[in-house]
């Protein structure tokens, strides 16, 4: 988890990191575990950069985006309809992942929620 990076990209092209290489400080590598399950809101809190659990999955939750992010100015009041991009980056080699899931919320309706099995496998 801790090689990852993530971005949120809106159909007008704004993007919001979402989160930066959790647990990584400037002299470690990040969080060794394995999996992540949470969900990402707006507004300033707490967010997944410290967080590294010996469980599975190993960050697990609600946070906020990274650096305090505006996830209310992603889209800046334009239309939310159009293409989403979820940028995953892994910023290390030698391990392997999948994203298997993820969902776009706008309120309280799920509005993008493909099966993503065997689509985006990192090698």
């Amino acid at each position: 988890m801790g090689d990852l990076k993530a971005t949120l990209t809106s159909p007008n092209g704004t993007p919001v990191v979402l989160f930066d290489r959790p647990g990584y400080t400037t002299t470690g590598a990040g969080c060794s575990g394995n999996d992540i399950d949470v969900t990402i809101i707006p507004g300033t809190g707490t967010e997944m950069e410290s967080v590294c659990a010996l469980t599975i999955p190993t960050i697990k939750g609600i946070y906020t985006a990274f650096n305090g992010a505006n996830l209310n100015s992603l889209n800046d009041g334009s239309d939310p309809n159009g293409t989403w991009t979820l940028n995953i980056s892994d910023n290390a080699g030698a391990d392997v992942g999948t994203i298997t899931s993820f969902v776009l919320n706008f309120g309280n309706n799920g509005i993008f929620g493909p099966d993503l099995a065997g689509v985006g496998t990192h090698t």
